[in-house]
């Protein structure tokens, strides 16, 4: 088991991190770093943890991995950096907002050290049983996957300008969702997206509403809904569709599966109001996959090529909404030459 962590970022999501190594009471929190002195101070009096700069996590001998939950900005030059330190890393996704940047960090940390980027849902209970129910064949060949996404209100502006955008901050998400329950990836994309909640997202280049379809090789098709907005709470939805039935992950505090097949169907309700705590069981979850990975030597649950290839569709679909015309999506790792 790792003897440390080092927790690089004390905003919302690094607090989330603090909070779910807390409870899972394996792995110590040794450092805190930000570059908010007073976010860092904070969260290591909270913790029991010491503040300490990035070159401090990076050089103490306590610490041998490091969660990154910095602005994105920051990512790709901390990822290469702790790696070259001999930390293994999680970092908060997306890699970099632009694809070249990811693929020198690609070619700077190749082989090196064990990199895992954090796609949280994949670790969500209900989306593993899901997952683990597409596998086991419960609905057949899968014809369809819908996916809805929808948060209780819009993020402040400032962090819009940081994002990258709805497709590469939430999107994303489910984008990689839908890789891993489809086991693979779409071949092509077509997007519609606008601001029907906060017409002022336009002047930052956002949209606050989407919908994405994505058609694969065998012809199954996958549809993401989105939107900033959701007078409801939380609203996360997804259904799987095939020659056998339905499987239907419903919402809810907590969320449960339906299956819907020649036997009978299902239904239920109370929603989560938090789009970070109403996925607070998958970061514990996330966390234990990532130390279970490092103590046993294994690859990571989550890998920067994951995270690579969901980034290259989101800006697939960008480009798709921009042509308002199906777009053909390449896998990143086509264009990397030896």
């Amino acid at each position: 088991m790792p003897l440390g962590v080092g927790l690089l970022g004390a905003g919302r999501v690094g607090r989330v991190h603090a909070e779910a190594l807390r409870k899972l009471n394996s792995v110590p929190l040794v450092a805190v770093h930000d570059v908010d002195e007073s976010a860092r101070d904070a969260l290591c009096r909270e913790t029991g943890a010491r503040p300490a700069s990035f070159a401090d996590v990076l050089a103490a001998d306590d610490i041998d991995c490091v969660i990154i939950a910095t602005p994105t900005a920051t990512h790709a030059e901390m990822i290469e950096t702790a790696v070259h330190a001999g930390k293994a890393v999680l970092c908060e996704k997306p890699i970099d907002l632009d694809l070249d940047r990811v693929r020198a960090c690609y070619r700077s940390i190749e082989n090196k050290v064990f990199v895992q980027i954090g796609f949280n849902r994949r670790f969500d209970p209900n989306i593993v049983r899901l997952e683990k129910a597409v596998r086991q064949g419960d609905v057949g060949r899968i014809e369809a996957l819908h996916i809805i996404t929808r948060v209780p209100k819009p993020p402040p502006y400032k962090y819009v300008m940081e994002s990258g955008g709805l497709f590469r901050d939430m999107t994303i998400h489910d984008i990689d969702s839908m890789r891993f329950l489809m086991g693979g990836d779409p071949v092509a994309v077509s997007a519609v997206g606008a601001c029907l909640i906060d017409p002022d997202l336009a002047k930052y280049g956002d949209i606050d509403s989407a919908m994405l379809t994505f058609v694969f090789a065998d012809g199954a098709m996958a549809h993401i809904a989105n939107s900033r907005r959701s007078a409801y709470g939380l609203d996360h939805r997804m259904e799987v569709f095939g020659s056998a039935g339905l499987l239907a992950l419903r919402n809810g505090a907590p969320p449960d599966i339906a299956h819907y097949g020649e036997s009978g169907t299902g239904t239920r309700a109370k929603f989560h109001w938090s789009p970070i705590y109403g996925y607070m069981e998958s970061y514990e979850r996330q966390l234990e996959a990532f130390f279970d990975a490092i103590d046993r030597k294994l690859p990571p649950p989550v890998t920067f090529q994951d995270a690579w290839m969901a980034l290259a569709i989101a800006d697939t679909a960008y480009e798709a909404r921009a042509q308002h015309a199906e777009m053909k999506i390449v896998h990143p790792l086509s264009s990397v030459t030896a």
